[in-house]
């Protein structure tokens, strides 16, 4: 059996262990804080966090309790695995001829498959799990998608646009990917048709962003009505954090400070915020009482426009901190304050009772934490790791693009686009090195190399190459 046999009747079977595996092993899952958190709101339809209530409502959805964190673990390692045989499988199908170097390719494919950072976290009950497993499984059916042509094609681009409508509503970045990895859904169900007239495809194009448009309205009023949800301040108490962060660090690299607020000018908030301030989270900023009174004597406003001025006077200074920051989320610095892993259940203990959950930590958390601690020291525990196998998996596509046809390019260019904005959307953001703000880059990315690792060298697939995009 050489490696493309392999991978089409091996890697299937193994996937669906890892998701059999996964629900054993972590059910009902691990909750950290702001799990508590979520899953009180989905115990009593009433939001008492800053979160996107979507996840919230699956859950009350799923029933509340840990039955329905069950089904969460569940669903977020079948949809992430899923996607992983559905790309595999595809890249397969859409081309033939040998594989050169085909057992290297298939051991490195197998590493990814096996990745212990994605089965560790398929069973938290984190939005950044639940986001990560829908892109998986959009991808996944896009890319099985482009394989094929008709109303095969044109059904699974829909499947995907469904999978990808609510992930605005799951995490905040979601509202960048959504419509990058939207816009080859819609035209292939556009041009599924092949003999269909340019008017007709644009008619097709219309409907499906109309209807698209739609359903997410449609599921956002699910949501509300499910959650009763804060009153919509949380991107702008997001801004105002980004912007006090960034302040204490330029006032710690040693920006002068004679265009700041008052406030931020007095000697004891200057040596505070110069005690305090860690590139690799907020929190300690936050928790100093002195930083925190003199930002509180500035209202919102003025916070911003100071935080953009000191943008404009001071580039470089600004460059420098944010650039320290972001260098402790892709993994350059100490793993161990950057949260790598969430185990057993904890948070709020009042909303965890009232939710049916007790505070544990057994046996399979004490494994899983050693499985963690095991990995820990590999580059597959580094986001950087990730970004760098990002880049060569766009210059192999691009290398290949020839080989492809154009709704397999189209594809693959939103895949690294939208892997490419998610990684460069937390430069101007960062606010702490917390591993799994990027983890669903690590399946985007984990998606892209597998369907790249498993295809074989030859050219088009066999169906008709009169369906290929020009």
């Amino acid at each position: 059996m050489d490696g493309g046999g392999f991978i089409r009747r091996v890697f299937p079977l193994t996937a669906s262990a890892l998701v059999v595996a996964a629900v054993l092993v972590h059910a009902p899952g691990h909750l950290s804080m702001d799990s508590s958190l979520q899953v009180y709101e989905a115990q009593t339809g009433r939001s008492v966090s800053w979160a996107p209530p979507f996840m919230s409502a699956l859950l009350r959805w799923f029933g509340g309790g840990p039955e329905a964190t069950t089904v969460f673990v569940a669903l977020c390692a079948t949809f992430t695995y899923g996607g992983f045989v559905l790309a595999l499988r595809a890249s397969q199908r859409i081309a033939n001829g040998p594989m050169p170097w085909s057992w290297l390719r298939t051991a490195a494919a197998g590493v990814l498959l096996l990745n212990p950072i994605v089965f560790l976290h398929v069973g938290i009950i984190w939005k950044d799990v639940l986001f990560a497993s829908q892109l998986a499984l959009a991808l996944g059916l896009m890319c099985s998608a482009a394989s094929h042509a008709g109303a095969t094609r044109a059904i699974r681009f829909a499947f995907a646009l469904l999978v990808l409508l609510p992930s605005p509503l799951v995490r905040q970045h979601g509202v960048l990917l959504a419509p990058i990895l939207a816009l080859p859904c819609m035209y292939g169900i556009a041009t599924a048709g092949v003999h269909a007239s340019a008017m007709r495809r644009a008619a097709v194009l219309v409907v499906t962003a109309a209807v698209s448009l739609g359903m997410y309205i449609g599921i956002d009023a699910a949501v509300k009505h499910t959650i009763e949800a804060t009153d919509g301040k949380s991107t702008s108490v997001g801004v105002v954090g980004i912007a006090r962060y960034d302040m204490t660090g330029m006032i710690a690299a040693g920006m002068p400070l004679d265009a700041l607020p008052a406030p931020m000018r007095e000697p004891a908030f200057v040596k505070a915020a110069r005690r305090t301030y860690t590139p690799d989270r907020i929190d300690f900023v936050l928790a100093d009482p002195v930083v925190v009174a003199g930002y509180m004597r500035i209202d919102e406003t003025t916070t911003i426009k100071a935080w953009l001025q000191a943008i404009r006077s001071e580039p470089v200074r600004y460059a420098g901190v944010k650039g320290e920051q972001y260098a402790w989320l892709l993994g350059f610095h100490r793993l161990d304050r950057c949260l790598p892993i969430h185990l057993g259940i904890e948070g709020m203990r009042g909303y965890l009772v009232a939710s049916g959950f007790s505070m544990r930590k057994d046996k399979r958390d004490e494994a899983l934490f050693g499985l963690s601690m095991f990995t820990r020291h590999l580059a597959l525990y580094r986001h950087w790791f990730y970004v760098v196998v990002l880049l060569a998996c766009a210059g192999v596509a691009f290398g290949w693009r020839r080989r492809m046809a154009g709704m397999e390019r189209a594809v693959l260019a939103s895949t690294v686009a939208a892997a490419v904005v998610l990684y460069a959307s937390f430069f101007p953001t960062v606010l702490a090195c917390d591993f799994r703000y990027l983890y669903p880059g690590i399946v985007m990315v984990s998606l892209l190399a597998l369907y790249l690792l498993a295809r074989p060298a030859g050219m088009l697939s066999s169906f008709p190459k009169r369906i290929t995009m020009p």
